[in-house]
């Protein structure tokens, strides 16, 4: 069974005096089978997300870069993503941003 393990899924990020944002997550496959992340959604136009693989091995590891652009970012919202992935513990993962 595949199993993902996030480094965090409360990132920060800072856009003080930069109109731009960056961040990384860590994710690991702990589980004995692939792991496949079968959709990453965003739910603000302000969020970029860049995932090198969709399918990750037994015991691998991958690094999602995470960019906010601070002038499309609505004040009201939180940023989020929901990764979907074959994890059967955990199909459904929520990545929140905070802004700083």
């Amino acid at each position: 069974m595949p199993h993902a393990q996030l480094s965090t899924t409360q990132l920060k990020i800072s856009l003080a005096k930069k109109a731009k944002g960056n961040g990384t997550i860590t994710i690991k496959n702990v589980g004995l089978s692939t792991l496949k992340i079968d959709r990453l959604q965003v739910f603000s136009p302000a969020i970029g997300v860049s995932l090198p693989k969709k399918e990750i091995a037994a015991g691998a590891t991958v690094k999602m870069k995470i960019t906010v652009q601070k002038d499309k970012l609505k004040k009201n919202r939180r940023p989020r993503i929901l990764m979907i992935t074959n994890d059967p513990d955990q199909p459904e993962q929520i990545i929140t941003i905070q802004t700083e």
